[in-house]
């Protein structure tokens, strides 16, 4: 791997373990109670701010990818759903749906956020937040106390724009990762913006 690559990684993981604020917000873990054709009660953390999925074709990869697209405020996974023989999507185990975690500034806390395909009027592939459910383990507070949500019966989604690339090679990515770096020692502010 390029010497550039390694060194902008670790500069990366010394910033992010020293001050995790200077990358707030971000979602600190994606978990499924029931989503698609993961398994049931699937989690993935995110320790670090670049996060690689990698396995061979029909494992999800890009279903995660775009739950995570679609989990912050004012996005929506309906924007992606679909069912194809390889990953049919099915009620059976319960209600398709994600949640989240991130880290609330104005409630100095880590909340979660539940989103779930609803299937009402607005079509069978509508995706909305939801109030905390004791059944996958969320905590549920009084009426009133999700300080600085705009609901008074859960938090609000987080507020992030996020992106993604799909790679179908290596080689691209740290194709993708030089020019990256590249761009960010020449147009800091224009890349920062972007990225």
């Amino acid at each position: 791997m390029d010497n550039q690559i390694i060194k902008s990684l670790e500069g990366i993981t010394k910033n992010f373990s020293k001050n995790k604020n200077q990358f707030y917000p971000y979602i600190d873990y994606i978990r499924f109670p029931h989503y698609k054709s993961l398994s049931l009660n699937s989690r993935i953390n995110f320790n670090f701010p670049i996060t690689l999925l990698v396995g061979r074709n029909g494992v999800n990869k890009t279903s995660i990818l775009q739950a995570l697209y679609g989990s912050p405020a004012n996005k929506s996974v309906s924007e992606y759903w679909f069912s194809t023989n390889v990953d049919q999507i099915d009620e059976v185990d319960g209600k398709q749906c994600l949640i989240y975690s991130y880290y609330n500034i104005k409630a100095s806390r880590n909340v979660e956020v539940l989103k779930g395909r609803s299937g009402t009027k607005k079509g069978l592939d509508y995706w909305e937040p939801y109030a905390p459910q004791k059944q996958y383990g969320m905590e549920r507070l009084p009426k009133n106390k999700y300080i600085g949500s705009s609901s008074t019966d859960r938090w609000d989604g987080i507020e992030k724009m996020l992106s993604f690339v799909i790679v179908k090679n290596m080689f691209l990515l740290l194709i993708y990762f030089s020019i990256t770096i590249i761009l960010k020692k020449f147009l800091p502010n224009v890349v920062n913006k972007i990225l």
